[in-house]
């Protein structure tokens, strides 16, 4: 079942000790978070690829967050307003078996701006139960409010070099044998998925 297509979900780190963070005041700050088990609303914006959905799936699991107080919602397919009000409503209004419930936008940019001020008013209530996290490519999509009612973290491109190390880490975890390819010509191989893939970690691993 291990195909390559999902090397990504295999591979994608399950611990802030193994994740690449953007700064080392971003570690800080997720550290934090899980220290303190709480966290603001959040908004992780970036390309497609550089690990922001791996980020709140780490956050979910290290604080403990079952799956039955986590809703995640893929805006790409459920982006309306009603969407918004049948399901993340009703959702964050339903007692929570842990501290809160999490809802998980991937794709938030997708949102229509009705769907948005339908969210926007869903984070005002004072009584509500859950903390939201946003994750988009494109925020200039994501109206103002919303904008202002989260804490903000950018995430760039791994390195190329970074991504080497990561393929070939990879690729001798599935039981390469380098020693039976020609290394030149190998290594150029793998510089030519980077070259294709980059920025986008989650497609070279997969080309891989």
């Amino acid at each position: 079942s291990n195909i390559t297509s999902g090397w990504y979900k295999i591979y994608r780190p399950k611990t802030v000790d193994d994740y690449i963070f953007q700064s080392e005041s971003d570690a800080i700050k997720f550290n934090e978070y899980i220290d303190n088990g709480d966290f603001p609303d959040l908004m992780l914006t970036g390309h497609r690829g550089t690990g922001k959905t791996t980020l709140a799936l780490i956050l979910k699991r290290a604080l403990n967050i079952e799956d039955i107080d986590t809703l995640i919602l893929n805006a790409s397919d459920a982006n309306s307003v009603d969407d918004i009000r049948n399901t993340v409503k009703p959702f964050i209004n339903t007692l929570s078996l842990g501290k809160f419930r999490l809802v998980i936008l991937d794709e938030a940019d997708a949102l229509t701006p009705q769907a948005q001020e339908a969210l926007k008013s869903m984070m005002e209530d004072p009584e509500r139960n859950a903390r939201f996290i946003f994750i988009c490519n494109k925020p200039h999509k994501i109206i103002p409010e919303i904008h202002s009612r989260c804490t903000g973290y950018t995430f760039n491109a791994v390195d190329k070099n970074s991504m080497k190390k990561i393929g070939l880490e990879i690729l001798q975890d599935r039981g390469m044998d380098f020693s039976t390819v020609d290394q030149k010509e190998f290594l150029s191989g793998v510089d030519a998925h980077i070259a294709f893939s980059y920025p986008d970690l989650r497609n070279f691993i997969t080309s891989l």
